[in-house]
């Protein structure tokens, strides 16, 4: 029993001088840094899909109807102020230029024999007046019909991007349909996003995005 009781004491002799014999290595102060305590409102933030683009879109079409001849441009293609993008068929619409400034032409030759008349006495100046509102008819009549003549042509307002396009060649367009929206460069871009119901009653103008 002697003998055990002095085996145990040895192990743990030897045990104590291992643990005495190992360095521990302590690690270096972390800096922290102080502040006080505040109380704020953190609001989740919106989070929304969108398209970055033109900020003015612009829907061009026909002031007529007619049959369209060509469209010279596809969604996407960037074109500049001025150029042709789409025309009608045209041979309708001249020939209604052709009458117009034909009937113009014959209103004005009417109203100088009328004058001519008035002042041998042979016409009455009730004669020369309705000469005189026939030929301002037959102007107008005119000017309406190079009118439609100029716009049975699209051209581009602005420089920018066709967004859409709505017609094709060959088509019967009626007047006033929209054939080519284009999205204008003149005043920038702008991302359009949607958002629900709930999202839109906590945005507010002036919001960083």
């Amino acid at each position: 029993m002697r003998n055990a009781t002095v085996v145990v004491a040895a192990v743990l002799v030897a045990a104590c001088a291992r643990g005495e014999s190992q360095t521990v290595e302590q690690a270096p102060p972390v800096p922290v840094r102080l502040a006080d305590v505040v109380t704020d409102e953190v609001a989740r933030p919106v989070r929304a899909t969108g398209t970055v683009g033109p900020k003015e879109e612009v829907g061009l079409g026909f002031k007529v109807g007619g049959v369209v001849s060509a469209v010279h441009v596809n969604a996407g293609d960037v074109v500049r102020a001025g150029r042709t993008l789409a025309v009608l068929d045209l041979a309708e619409i001249d020939a209604a230029v052709t009458r117009a400034q034909s009937a113009l032409a014959k209103a004005d030759r009417d109203l100088e024999r009328a004058r001519r008349l008035y002042r041998d006495s042979v016409a009455t100046l009730s004669q020369v007046q309705d000469a005189e509102t026939a030929a301002e008819v037959a102007r107008a009549d005119a000017e309406a019909a190079r009118f439609n003549r100029r716009h049975a042509v699209i051209t581009a307002s602005a420089d920018g991007v066709i967004l859409r396009r709505s017609v094709e060649g060959g088509e019967l367009v009626s007047p006033g349909t929209v054939a080519l929206v284009l999205g204008s460069r003149a005043r920038g871009s702008v991302l359009r996003a949607g958002l629900s119901d709930r999202d839109v009653m906590r945005v507010s103008r002036g919001d960083t995005a």
